[in-house]
């Protein structure tokens, strides 16, 4: 079993996570019941649906032309999308868990030098 260190007081933790058993816990409500561990901490199912919906209300909708591919719903950008394998398609967001549909855009430019 592996071991890492509490990201809150840096206690040895046992197994997968990243937090001891002091510190986990819902990062909005505190309860220690039906924990999830998201992206950007641990959450219980209702709070993070909370937080999820607070970030498509939210978000202004801008996916043109990104650097990720970016979920048009909530904004979340899908880090290492040079790793999808097809230029155009439909994608799961793993963070709101909606289907959307993006294409990778091209930009073709040249270069020259004296023979």
């Amino acid at each position: 079993m592996s071991e890492y260190k509490c990201i809150v007081c840096d206690n040895t933790v046992l197994g997968v996570g990243s937090f001891c058993e002091e510190h986990r816990r819902c990062g909005d409500c505190g309860t220690r019941e039906n924990l999830i561990h998201a992206h950007k901490g641990v959450y219980c199912h209702p709070c993070l649906d909370k937080r999820i919906e607070k970030q498509i209300e939210e978000f202004d909708g801008d996916t043109d032309y990104q650097d990720e591919v970016t979920c048009p719903y909530c904004g979340h950008e899908h880090g290492d999308s040079w790793e999808i394998k097809t230029d155009v398609g439909n994608y799961d967001c793993n963070n709101c868990g909606k289907t959307f549909f993006f294409e990778r855009n091209i930009e073709v430019t040249y270069s020259s030098s004296k023979l």
